[in-house]
C-alpha cells in the first residue's frame, strides 16, 4: 500500500527559518514515524520603480534621480548599481529603510548627476538592482529625448499703475537640454540705432539688460521628470506713463531644437495713473431767479482717476428736513456727459447740468444738491446751492439781467447754454451774489464791449486761451456779463 500526504500554505516572514515536521502512525502494525524539513528560507524579490527625479535637489547644482524597492526580503540588498551616459556601473548604497506592517521592507536607491551633464544629447540613466547573487538583477532605464520647449504667455497683472511695480514672467517647459537663452525686449516708437532692430516702420525693439530700471531673473532649468525641464523668466520694473504707455514687452526664447526663437509679447501696455479723489466746485448758479424762467445750475468736478464716476441730483425743498433724489424727469433735466480726459492725460473732468423752471411758491426757498460717487471716496460727496429766493421781473424798461459761470483752462466753457452776451469782463475771483461790479478786476482787460475783447471767437469753445491773455496759468477765471434787454 501507498500512501501519499501534502501540505500547502502560503509563506509570511513569521515562516522565515521554521521546520515543517510529518508524522506517520499506522495502529495495527504498530509503526511510527515521521520526517523534518529543512529550515524555510524565505524570500521575496524586490518591487522596483521607474526612475524618477527628486522634486527636492540638495546641492542645487546635482539632480538627484532615484528608484523605489518596496516589499523586499530579507532587508539586505546584495547590489545596486547605476550607469549614466554610458560610463561604467557605479556602486550605490540603498536609503531610507523601512519595515512594512507584513513585516518586509522598503528602502530607497539615490543618484545625483552634475545638472551641467544632462544638457548632453542622447543622455540615458540606468539602474541594476540585484537582491542576492544567485539572483539575476532587475534594470530600469530613463532616455531622454531631443524635444522643443513650449512657452506660456506672459503672465502680467491686471492693472498697471504708475509707481507701482509690477512682474511680468514666462514659463518655458517640456524642452530637452535644459540650456535655454532667454532674452527681453521692449518696443519703442524712437529714433533707430544700429544695436536696435527694426520691427515696423514706427517702432524698434530694445533689448533690455538688468539694471536698477529693468531687473531681470532668467531663472534656472530644473526637472521633475528627468526626461524634459522647466523654466520661468522674470521681468520687474516700475512703469511711467512718458517711457511705458503703449509699449509691448517681449520674451524672446532660443534653443538648441529650434531655428528661429520662440516669442511671447504682452500686447500694448496701459499704464494708469493713480487713483485720484474727484474736486467739486462750488454749484454755479445764476445771481437772479425768476419764476417761470429757466434756470441751469453746474456742478463742476475735476482731477479725478479713474474715469468711472457717478452723479446724482438731490432737492430739499424748504421747511423739508431731507434731500430726496431727483428721479422725475417731468419736472427737471439733468445732462451728465461723459468725462474728458484733462490735458495732461492724467485726470479727467466733468460737468453735470442740472436744467429746471422754477415756480412760486414751491421752488421759494428750494436748496438743490449735486453728489459725487467714485472709487476713492468711501461716501458721497457733494455741494448744496443753499436757499434759492426766487425774484420778480418787472422792475421796469431797461433792467439788466446777470449771469455767471466759472471758466478754466482746462474746460470747455459752463456758459455754452446762455445767449451771448454783448458785454463781459473777467474777474479773479467770483463777484459776490447780487453784486455785479465787485470784485478783483483782471489786470489790463477790465470791462470791455465784446467786440472790443480779444477773445470772441472763442465763445462756446475751449476757452485756454482767455487764460493766456492775462497769462495767468491754471487759475480759476470767473466770466461775468450783462446784456440789454433790446
Amino acid at each position: 500500500t501507498c500512501l501519499a500526504a501534502s501540505l500547502s500554505f502560503t509563506p509570511t516572514v513569521q515562516d522565515d527559518g521554521a521546520r515543517v515536521r510529518c508524522s506517520f502512525h499506522h495502529k495495527s502494525r504498530g509503526i511510527r514515524e515521521q520526517r523534518e524539513s529543512g529550515e524555510i528560507q524565505l524570500w521575496a524579490q524586490p518591487q522596483v520603480s521607474e526612475i524618477q527625479v527628486l522634486p527636492h535637489w540638495e546641492p542645487r547644482d546635482e539632480v538627484p534621480f532615484a528608484v523605489q524597492l518596496q516589499n523586499f526580503y530579507p532587508r539586505g540588498i546584495h547590489r545596486i548599481q547605476w550607469s549614466w551616459d554610458g560610463k561604467s556601473w557605479e556602486k550605490s548604497e540603498p536609503t531610507d529603510y523601512s519595515e512594512n506592517p507584513d513585516l518586509t521592507f522598503s528602502a530607497t536607491s539615490v543618484w545625483r548627476i552634475p545638472s551641467r551633464e544632462l544638457n548632453r544629447l542622447g543622455l540615458r540613466v540606468r539602474v541594476s538592482v540585484q537582491q542576492s547573487p544567485q539572483e539575476p538583477p532587475i534594470e530600469r532605464e530613463i532616455r531622454a529625448e531631443d524635444t522643443a520647449p513650449a512657452m506660456s504667455e506672459i503672465s502680467k497683472p491686471e492693472s498697471v499703475t504708475v509707481g507701482k511695480e509690477i512682474t511680468l514672467s514666462c514659463r518655458m517647459t517640456g524642452h530637452f537640454p535644459g540650456a535655454l537663452s532667454v532674452a527681453w525686449l521692449r518696443t519703442q516708437r524712437s529714433t533707430t540705432s544700429a544695436r536696435f532692430e527694426e520691427k515696423s516702420k514706427r517702432d524698434i525693439l530694445v533689448p533690455l539688460e538688468n539694471s536698477a530700471e529693468y531687473r531681470i531673473e532668467p531663472g534656472a532649468p530644473h526637472t521633475q521628470d528627468g526626461k524634459s525641464f522647466q523654466q520661468e523668466t522674470r521681468l520687474s520694473f516700475t512703469p511711467s506713463v512718458q517711457r511705458d504707455q503703449g509699449a509691448k514687452f517681449i520674451c524672446r526664447v532660443g534653443h538648441v531644437t529650434l531655428e528661429i526663437p520662440l516669442e511671447r509679447d504682452t500686447g500694448e501696455l496701459h499704464v494708469a495713473e493713480p487713483p485720484q479723489a474727484p474736486v467739486l466746485r462750488e454749484i454755479s448758479r445764476p445771481q437772479v431767479l425768476a419764476p417761470g424762467k429757466q434756470v441751469t445750475l453746474i456742478c463742476y468736478i475735476s482731477r479725478f482717476y479713474p474715469k468711472e464716476l457717478s452723479v446724482t441730483w438731490y432737492r430739499r425743498g424748504r421747511g423739508e428736513s431731507a434731500f430726496r433724489c431727483l428721479d422725475k424727469p417731468d419736472t427737471h433735466e439733468i445732462v451728465t456727459p461723459d468725462p474728458t480726459a484733462a490735458p495732461d492725460r492724467k485726470s479727467y473732468f466733468v460737468m453735470s447740468q442740472l436744467c429746471l423752471t422754477p415756480v412760486l411758491p414751491e421752488d421759494d426757498g428750494a436748496e438743490y444738491r449735486c453728489s459725487v460717487e467714485h472709487e476713492t471716496l468711501q461716501e458721497p460727496e457733494g455741494k448744496s446751492t443753499g436757499p434759492l429766493e426766487l425774484r420778480g421781473t418787472s422792475e421796469g424798461a431797461g433792467q439788466r439781467r446777470a449771469d455767471a459761470g466759472v471758466v478754466v483752462a482746462e474746460e470747455v466753457s459752463a456758459l455754452r447754454h446762455l445767449e451771448r452776451p454783448e458785454e463781459a469782463s473777467l474777474w479773479a475771483e467770483p463777484p459776490p451774489a447780487g453784486s455785479q461790479r465787485v470784485g478783483r478786476f483782471l489786470d489790463r482787460l477790465g470791462t470791455c464791449p465784446l467786440a472790443a475783447c480779444r477773445f470772441p471767437q472763442r465763445w462756446g469753445k475751449r476757452v485756454s486761451g482767455l487764460q493766456r491773455i492775462d497769462g495767468r496759468v491754471q487759475q480759476p477765471l470767473w466770466l461775468n456779463w450783462v446784456q440789454f434787454p433790446t
